[in-house]
């Protein structure tokens, strides 16, 4: 399985339509770069109920098109923005979730 996106769940949640399900991950794509950045921001500023609300997106957003990295990610993030605190290794690791998505995305460009 490929934490970068399930493909197969995202399969599955399309009727195995494929074009619809890289259509519904570069829609999620659009929006990715400002989500992070506002969960960046309110990281550096230790601000958690800014960082709780864009880390429950993400991880929402995330987990329904199969970014299972993201997510979990976002889990993590979330959890610790619930207590008041900065999950800064999870914070840390996100661009590279997202690098690793954007990677897997582009291998899936039909042809």
């Amino acid at each position: 399985m490929d934490d970068a996106i399930d493909v197969a769940a995202l399969a599955a949640a399309t009727g195995d339509d494929l074009q619809l399900a890289y259509e519904i991950l570069l829609l999620f794509d659009g929006g990715l770069d400002d989500l992070v950045a506002r969960l960046h921001t309110a990281a550096r500023h230790a601000h958690a109920p800014t960082l709780y609300a864009a880390a429950h997106e993400l991880k929402g957003a995330a987990g329904s098109v199969g970014a299972r990295a993201l997510a979990s990610l976002s889990e993590a993030i979330e959890a610790a923005a619930r207590h008041g605190r900065v999950e800064a290794g999870a914070v840390a690791a996100l661009d590279a979730a997202v690098a690793a998505f954007r990677i897997r995305l582009a291998e899936m460009t039909p042809r």
